[in-house]
């Protein structure tokens, strides 16, 4: 009978000492997924590209930013790469939420993107590139009366999102010389209040139902060196109470993934996010390549994780929530084509969060 102890000593080993954040919080749906295409840019990527498909309150739209001007950045090694952020000349659309009845919004000769809804439906903020900067704005649901909110010919300020009462907005900027931190403004008083103050970058905020802000961030990233010769932190999702500055950290890197761009689902009960899938290059030892791209949900404290994407071959990212909490909005791109909006069911993904 000893014998066999011995045997199975290693695996009683294996169970008990397997890290928190490990099989045991997070499930994995298995399976391609369905999606429903929205929108049906058939050029390849290097022509036109959209981003930031966000669905409105009402269930009834959903905002886009869309360029038909895209540009390449030089890497460090010589390389070009398409720059999905400041250089590509962005407009934003309305679209119904099947896709049709589309809306041109903006249509200045410099950028303008990343709109998201204020609770009510009625009004969209956004950033716009003024000179060198990017600003933020509002503007009708319609595109009319659009209006500052924030002018800094000095500074950035990037990815706004209302709070659920509509009376905030919250951003991050460089406005204190550090790449990046949280803020938020009123916006009846335009007051500006500082929301984190370390030096790391903070991003991409969004507010819970209860106050509190959701965001990815380099704290205590691990950093690995990309193909191309670019360093890259491994980001994460963390969850701060700006009433005691508390910071919560809800995903971890331990299986070299890069978590980012958090959106709260309507009821506040989980966070929708897209993970960098990294491998080892293999034509340049010691440096890493963004394999895939899946789309994940955890609940709101972090303790279980879905896949929602795994197993599928196409690439995913910035995933937003449909008005019922019930599927996501988010760009995609098959093999060839272009990042195309498109939305999906994850009724199945949340059952096994609950």
């Amino acid at each position: 009978m000893k014998k066999y102890w011995v045997l199975l000593l290693p695996l009683v080993t294996v169970f008990f000492f397997l890290p928190a954040y490990s099989k045991t919080t997070r499930e994995i749906v298995p399976g391609v997924v369905t999606v429903r295409q929205l929108t049906f840019d058939t050029r390849s990527s290097d022509q036109v590209i959209n981003e930031f498909a966000v669905a409105s309150p009402d269930g009834k739209y959903f905002v886009i930013q869309h360029s038909e001007d895209a540009k390449l950045v030089t890497r460090p090694d010589g390389s070009k790469v398409m720059d999905f952020k400041e250089t590509s000349n962005w407009d934003i659309y309305r679209y119904g939420v099947d896709g049709s009845d589309r809306l041109q919004l903006t249509n200045d000769p410099t950028s303008e993107d990343q709109p998201t809804w204020s609770p009510d439906g009625r009004t969209i903020v956004y950033r716009k590139l003024n000179g060198r900067n990017f600003d933020l704005y509002l503007m009708d649901a319609d595109g009319r009366s659009k209006r500052e909110l924030l002018i800094d010919p000095k500074h950035d300020e990037k990815t706004p999102a209302f709070s659920r009462d509509g009376k905030k907005v919250v951003f991050f900027s460089d406005r204190d010389g550090i790449k990046w931190n949280l803020y938020s403004i009123d916006v009846e008083t335009r007051e500006v209040v500082r929301l984190t103050h370390e030096n790391v970058e903070d991003k991409h905020p969004q507010y819970t139902p209860d106050g509190k802000v959701v965001f990815h961030s380099s704290r205590g990233a691990m950093k690995v060196m990309l193909e191309g010769g670019e360093e890259f932190h491994l980001m994460n999702l963390f969850v701060l109470d700006p009433t005691t500055g508390s910071i919560t950290q809800l995903t971890r890197s331990d299986d070299m993934r890069d978590n980012r761009h958090a959106w709260i689902s309507p009821d506040g009960r989980f966070v929708a996010y897209h993970s960098n899938v990294m491998e080892p290059d293999r034509k340049n030892r010691g440096m890493y390549r963004k394999a895939h791209r899946d789309l994940c949900i955890t609940s709101i404290d972090g303790r279980r994780h879905v896949n929602v994407t795994y197993g599928d071959y196409r690439n995913y990212k910035h995933p937003t929530w449909s008005a019922d909490g019930k599927g996501l909005f988010f760009v995609y791109k098959e093999k060839g084509q272009a990042w195309n909006a498109g939305s999906m069911d994850v009724s199945k993904a949340l059952r096994q969060l609950e």
